[in-house]
């Protein structure tokens, strides 16, 4: 039997908000970059909406049930906090490698046929971010709950956190951030923040690891 000390749910909870602060920063910042490479706005809006939306869910499905069987589920949120971090650096990289893809395929690709494969690649550039971003708030909400009660509890309280800190992130990445510093610099402070944070919630997870309770009983002897 494991029980597991926990840290304060407030800083924890913290966590939570500005993840999901920096997760808008990236999706107002990656669709201005995508606007650039697609030559229009209206559709590089929507390819970045449905692939946050579609990321979002197939992370929070893939990563909750890892979240169920991984020993730290707040490790766990660290390290993809820290992938998101990693990658958003590296975003502008990624994107003019499938750039440069798209312009050695457009040759063979039918002019009238050319709209589809372009938003296609444009939307590859965004599946890895936003499944790590899904799979943030299902390992917080196992982190904090034991029980199917507790996870419905949770889930509640950690999700209203989580879409708060997206509307600050929003705010403050549209009318401060961006006409500030630009996009490239607001990305890196975003990148800057993940990595902030998953070094906060592995230091975290380090100083409350699950506790082995001496003296818990052992499976039940097989009948003769």
């Amino acid at each position: 039997m494991t029980r597991t000390p926990r840290p304060p749910k407030n800083l924890v909870a913290a966590l939570l908000f500005l993840s999901g602060a920096t997760a808008l920063v990236y999706e107002l910042v990656w669709s201005k970059y995508l606007g650039n490479v697609l030559g229009n706005s209206g559709q590089a809006h929507a390819v970045v909406l449905a692939t946050f939306m579609g990321g979002l869910a197939l992370g929070a499905f893939v990563f909750g049930r890892t979240a169920d069987r991984v020993k730290s589920p707040l490790a766990l949120y660290g390290v993809l906090e820290l992938g998101v971090g990693l990658y958003a650096l590296a975003f502008p990289y990624v994107l003019g490698a499938l750039e440069h893809l798209w312009l050695a395929l457009a040759p063979h690709v039918p002019e009238g046929a050319r709209v589809a494969p372009r938003l296609l690649v444009s939307s590859l550039s965004l599946v890895v971010p936003t499944l790590l971003m899904g799979g943030t708030l299902p390992a917080l909400v196992r982190h904090f709950a034991a029980s199917l009660a507790g996870v419905r509890r949770e889930l509640a309280r950690l999700y209203a956190i989580n879409s708060l800190g997206a509307a600050v992130g929003v705010y403050v990445a549209g009318t401060r951030l961006v006409p500030l510093v630009g996009l490239s610099a607001s990305a890196q402070i975003a990148a800057g923040l993940n990595v902030f944070l998953a070094l906060a919630a592995l230091a975290l997870a380090r100083q409350h690891p699950p506790a082995v309770v001496v003296g818990a009983a052992g499976p039940a002897p097989t009948p003769p």
